[in-house]
This record gives structure tokens, C-alpha cells and sequence, in this order.
């Protein structure tokens, strides 16, 4: 299966779950191409978290691949704006299956992660993704590298 893993990343968690999926995906045979999004110019640190005043840098087409696996950390109770606009700027996502994912501090999965999948399918579902189950890492009170090793396995058993 050829899958993209497309995610934003500010501390390294993100990254560090975009990682483990696409290694592991690869080590089972599926195409993967993993890209962290970039901007052209760096974002205001002054900026509202909602800001999507910037331009982002060689964004991959997800129209090449039949599952795209896109994540960010949850920005005040958001998706962190650059997957947001990631999404928004992308032509047509009709037949992609999209698995969005995301990485958050708060310890409870509705204090901001369940809001930032709900805000990413709005963005994906007008342009004909199907949609498939999110996965959120929690942070605080928790043990977030066996929550990313159990999504993991998740994702990987899901996309057989």
C-alpha cells in the first residue's frame, strides 16, 4: 500500500509517533513517504494559534497515495494550524483514506484532542477523504511511548 505520513512537529513528540508509524509500516512491506511540514518563512511566536498567515514549503499531493497519515500536537484545544492548512490548500482528497493522529499534553483525550480530529475532518471530508479511527497520545499522567507502540500496532493492523 503506498501511504504518506505528513505531520507538524514543535517539541519532537509528533515526530517521535510519525516515526515509529512509518518504520513500522515499512517493515511490513507498505510504500511510505514521511514529510514534516514546513513554512517558507519561520511562524510569529506572537501569532494566534489559529494563524494560518503563512505559506507552507513543498507540501506533498496526497492524491498519489490511498492512505494519508496526518498528525500534529494539539494547539490551544486545536489542530496545530500547519496540518489545518495542509489540509485546506490540498485540491482533492476523494478516495484517500486519511488517519489523522495527534500528540497532547492534557491527560484526557477531550481536553483537545478529540476537538483537533473533529477540526481536521472538517477540513478533509468536503474534499472526499474517508475518514479512518484517529489516534491521540496523552501526555501528563501517562505513559505515552506504550500509547504510541499500542497505536501502532493499531494502525498497522488496520491498514492490512
Amino acid at each position: 500500500m503506498k501511504i504518506l505520513v505528513v505531520f507538524h512537529s514543535k517539541t519532537g513528540n509528533t515526530r517521535k509517533f510519525a516515526k515509529m508509524i512509518s518504520e513500522r509500516l515499512i517493515a511490513e512491506g507498505h510504500h511510505v513517504d514521511s514529510h514534516e511540514l514546513e513554512t517558507v518563512e519561520p511562524l510569529n511566536p506572537k501569532a494566534s494559534p489559529t494563524s494560518m498567515n503563512f505559506e507552507l514549503r513543498n507540501a506533498p499531493d496526497p492524491k498519489d497515495y490511498e492512505v494519508v497519515i496526518a498528525g500534529s500536537p494539539v494547539w490551544a484545544f486545536r489542530s496545530a494550524p500547519l496540518i489545518l492548512k495542509y489540509i485546506k490548500e490540498t485540491q482533492s482528497m476523494k478516495g484517500v483514506k486519511l488517519l489523522p493522529f495527534f500528540t497532547m499534553g492534557f491527560p484526557l483525550k477531550g481536553m483537545g484532542g478529540t476537538g483537533a480530529v473533529n477540526q481536521l475532518l472538517r477540513f478533509a471530508l468536503p474534499k472526499g477523504a474517508i475518514p479512518l479511527k484517529a489516534s491521540i497520545i496523552t501526555y501528563m499522567l501517562s505513559k505515552p511511548d506504550l500509547q504510541m507502540e499500542r497505536e501502532t500496532a493499531r494502525i498497522s493492523e488496520l491498514l492490512r
